[in-house]
């Protein structure tokens, strides 16, 4: 079984994008590691004073905060801690699962969900949109089970314990698992090399077929991997919304390769999407194939397009 543990970033009405991030753990064999390594990496990091009762919020790491004495604990220090913290789903191959939903691309007076009974409920429509940022995570969640693990897997999602996303979770979180929705490569945006071999998106079925149950609630005090959630969560949201060190943290999450490839991506700042990231350890042969082939006809189209742009660098004028 994979746990799910998933956090939300920009929950405030006023920001400007609304971020679920979920890292996907396999019970038996990853979670004692990760959890003893995310626990030694705060005894080794955080200041004596910050021990007793240390929780890793984003928020707070990043600005100082009632827990946190910015003063006593230099932000160069803090910096380096949160990009220790950022690396270790890298290190241990831990998939990364991302869902995005910009503020105000919904309509107004959409900003309802429907119980189990039938009973349609108002909400914030900060927390709708929020909704649909869980729901495109928890697809690209269920996906990885579905591509990666042959669909032989299953998942179960733990989420913070919050009054205000409680219900709403329990009821609409798992829209796709009831109403999978198809949709065509017109509603689909190609990846960057896509585009650059004129390829258009494969359509896609959003569902959800793995994951089980509805989501476990907990305090995050109890559940560090949860933490590792959040950090990953903020990053996201600091870089979404513009802000500095946005690009710092992505890249401590990613990578320089696949963080660089995240970077450059337009298309993450327009409208709702979802991403999974750090799955390379689980590619088969053939998709290390393919991605070499893609590589070799990337590299092909660009020597033509130079060769025409400048014959002097064509081989027949050497």
């Amino acid at each position: 079984m994979r746990l799910i543990y998933a956090d939300e970033a920009g929950t405030a009405p006023a920001e400007p994008v609304r971020v679920v991030a979920a890292v996907i753990v396999e019970a038996d064999k990853q979670w004692a590691t990760v959890d003893a390594a995310i626990k030694e990496l705060i005894n080794a990091n955080v200041p004596t004073e910050f021990q007793k009762g240390f929780i890793f919020h984003g928020k707070e790491i990043f600005n100082g905060g009632k827990n946190i004495n910015r003063n006593s604990w230099p932000i160069q220090e803090r910096m380096e801690f949160f990009k220790q913290f950022l690396s270790i789903p890298r290190q241990h191959n831990i998939p990364i699962a991302l869902g995005i939903t910009f503020n105000g691309i919904h309509d107004k007076r959409a900003s309802e969900i429907e119980t189990k009974t039938g009973k349609k409920i108002p909400i914030p429509m900060h927390r709708f949109e929020h909704l649909s940022a869980f729901q495109r995570c928890m697809e690209r969640t269920d996906w990885f089970i579905h591509k990666y693990l042959s669909g032989l897997e299953t998942g179960k999602v733990v989420a913070e314990d919050l009054p205000e996303a409680r219900e709403i979770l329990t009821n609409s979180g798992f829209m796709f698992r009831d109403h999978p929705i198809e949709m065509t490569e017109e509603h689909l945006l190609a990846e960057p090399w896509q585009k650059e071999l004129g390829i258009k998106a494969a359509a896609h079925t959003y569902a959800i077929r793995h994951i089980v149950d509805v989501p476990h609630f907990v305090d995050k005090s109890g559940a560090p991997i949860l933490q590792l959630a959040d950090a990953c969560a903020f990053s996201f949201r600091r870089y979404l919304s513009r802000q500095t060190y946005g690009d710092d943290l992505v890249l401590a999450m990613l990578g320089d390769q696949e963080g660089s490839n995240f970077l450059a991506r337009d298309a993450w700042f327009s409208g709702s999407s979802s991403g999974l990231f750090n799955t390379r350890s689980y590619w088969s042969e053939q998709q290390h194939r393919q991605e070499a082939e893609i590589r070799m006809m990337l590299q092909f189209k660009r020597l033509l397009e130079q060769a025409v742009s400048d014959p002097s660098t064509s081989p027949s004028h050497r």
